[in-house]
């Protein structure tokens, strides 16, 4: 597959629509596209191009042709590139909360990073403000074998284990 540079107008990004929303923007720790990040700042992503998109997403979720744990993750990955305001989204929430309840009994993505990292994501955007919950759901992740392998379970495990210690010490 090559990669072709378009024109140099297409591959430009005024920073000045994105400098008035600055504020506004969370961060990711995969970083944002600042294009997509204009395109959605100036409204060049219609309604229209959210559904379609959307529907890309949901159809190849119903045909199962490929990977479908990589469906989710590039249907997660746009959700979250297009909600520059935050995680907090209902159909982000929805999608999320599919693939793990899809996923939960299959012993071939316990282990698998993919998995693990939505797992993650969830943790960290719907229990952000109670470091117990995220404690508990940790717990829940260890008692079912989820990520159980991978060392970024144990990292974010001690992470999370280490700031609710020292929140009981305050």
């Amino acid at each position: 597959m090559f990669c072709t540079m378009g024109s140099e107008s297409e591959d430009t990004v005024s920073f000045t629509a994105i400098e008035n929303e600055k504020e506004n923007i969370t961060s990711l720790k995969k970083g944002r596209s600042a294009k997509i990040l204009h395109d959605i700042i100036k409204s060049s992503i219609t309604q229209q191009d959210y559904s379609s998109q959307k529907q890309v997403f949901e159809t190849a979720l119903l045909h199962r042709d490929n990977d479908t744990l990589d469906t989710y993750m590039e249907y997660i990955n746009w959700l979250l590139e297009i909600n520059f305001k935050g995680p907090q989204n209902d159909t982000l929430l929805q999608v999320i909360e599919r693939c793990l309840v899809e996923f939960n009994h299959n012993i071939l993505y316990r282990n698998d990073p993919r998995y693990l990292e939505i797992w993650l994501l969830y943790i960290d955007s719907f229990y952000m403000d109670s470091l117990t919950e995220k404690r508990d759901m940790f717990i829940y992740l260890f008692r079912n074998k989820i990520g159980e392998t991978l060392s970024i379970f144990y990292v974010c495990l001690l992470y999370t284990s280490d700031a609710a210690d020292d929140m009981q010490c305050v």
